[in-house]
């Protein structure tokens, strides 16, 4: 298999630095790369409440980060709250990328699942026996809620702290992509995909739905399809290894026998 993406024009809607570093490994490897995030982050619509929940974390027996900008947008009210972590309050980590972040601002991570996903965190076995433990979820506006149903179901106390909202970006350039070049679009959430369809409208979008998209999970993958899209390959983790792996047999594909 080749790690060649020479001819390989490549979409990346994964917003920020995490996005600009896909880009970079993308180039590195000889494919062109176009940063188009189609996420935006702002502070949760409730600043009171999460500042009040912040203050809760001493009290929490597990606080859960689940994704690197849960970590980035409690961070400064952590510092706020705290001179120095409470050594009995454990953290998660949802990821490796999270776990990037926390590392970044010294915070001490107890676990991480292996399986970077809500599931692969609720199937850790310390996450089995929480009658009655004191949880905080530290996440952004909306989502599944799996963390929370299932936590409550097995017995814990929850308390889920809304760090951050995702929002649809502004100032994007529609005009400035070739869309009629491009070959592959990276899109980490159902969220990236749906954000893009609206930005394109209907007539935009219709003309990139042939194009390989990958995605990060299979319960992403049966969404994407709802949205029209032929060709949609899964990368098994959200990194940027796996993500890269899935490009080179796009790109040995494209080559033919």
């Amino acid at each position: 298999m080749t790690n060649d993406l020479h001819g390989l024009t490549i979409l990346v809607t994964r917003p920020g630095q995490a996005g600009l570093d896909l880009c970079e490994e993308i180039q590195s490897h000889g494919g062109d790369a176009i940063f188009f995030p189609t996420i935006a982050f702002a502070p949760p619509s409730n600043v009171p409440l999460f500042e009040s929940s912040m203050k809760q974390l001493a009290h929490q027996d597990w606080v859960i980060f689940n994704s690197p900008e849960a970590v980035r947008a409690s961070f400064p009210a952590i510092k706020a709250c705290f001179s120095i972590w409470p050594d009995k309050v454990n953290i998660a980590a949802i990821g490796e990328g999270t776990a990037k972040a926390l590392r970044s601002v010294s915070l001490p991570i107890s676990i991480q699942p292996k399986v970077w996903s809500s599931e692969g965190l609720l199937d850790l076995p310390v996450f089995y026996a929480v009658q009655n433990k004191k949880i905080a979820i530290i996440k952004g506006e909306g989502g599944r809620g799996l963390l929370e149903k299932v936590f409550t179901e097995r017995g814990a106390k929850i308390l889920s702290i809304m760090a951050y909202q995702r929002v649809l970006p502004s100032g994007l350039n529609i005009s400035q992509v070739t869309w009629e070049k491009i070959d592959v679009i990276i899109a980490a959430s159902f969220e990236n995909l749906k954000n893009l369809q609206i930005l394109l409208g209907d007539s935009k979008w219709k003309g990139i739905t042939s194009v390989h998209f990958i995605v990060v999970s299979n319960r992403i993958k049966t969404l994407a399809e709802t949205l029209g899209l032929e060709t949609i390959w899964i990368a098994s983790t959200p990194t940027h290894d796996a993500i890269l792996t899935v490009l080179y047999h796009i790109a040995e594909a494209k080559k033919g026998p």
